[in-house]
């Protein structure tokens, strides 16, 4: 997410899948990236999946329910105020992508 398709992306009025890594240089946030990245297809024109520096920009994670201190993590928006954050406690990976099917 930059700023310049920011305003792109929340005109679209679909639902928005926020990935906050540490860097995308840290292994987990690679592994996230990349599991996005590869399952992203079964999200075509129903939601918007994006990922932000959490560790630059903690106060937009904490604004879709999340801490903002631990990365990789992951939160659904559902225009205009509703945040579905996920929980990562005790799931893999690829529990993410079952997250993300609930909101299809």
């Amino acid at each position: 997410m930059t700023s310049e398709n920011y305003k792109f992306i929340t005109d679209r009025g679909l639902p928005i899948g926020w990935l906050f890594v540490k860097g995308s240089d840290d292994d987990n946030s690679k592994a996230a990236m990349e599991l996005l990245s590869t399952n992203a297809h079964i999200t075509k024109n129903k939601m918007s999946l994006v990922w932000m520096d959490g560790s630059v920009y903690p106060e937009m994670a904490q604004r879709v329910g999340l801490s903002g201190s631990s990365f990789p993590s992951f939160s659904v928006e559902k225009p205009p105020t509703e945040n579905h954050p996920f929980s990562s406690e005790g799931t893999s990976l690829p529990d993410v992508i079952d997250f993300i099917k609930s909101f299809l």
